[in-house]
């Protein structure tokens, strides 16, 4: 016998699931503004921005 019920099992998997996805779209959003901010530096350097 289990300790955990059916529903405590698709609490925890929803709770791990969930959190993973946010954690990777976290990490997915930081990329894509570094990659922002360096075609933003490097549009300046062409036209003489700083």
């Amino acid at each position: 016998m289990s300790i955990y019920s059916g529903s405590d099992r698709y609490m925890w998997v929803f709770c791990i699931t969930y959190y993973l996805a946010e954690t990777c779209l976290i990490r997915l959003k930081i990329v894509v503004n570094k990659n922002n901010n360096k075609k933003r530096k490097q549009e300046g350097k062409d036209y003489g921005f700083y």
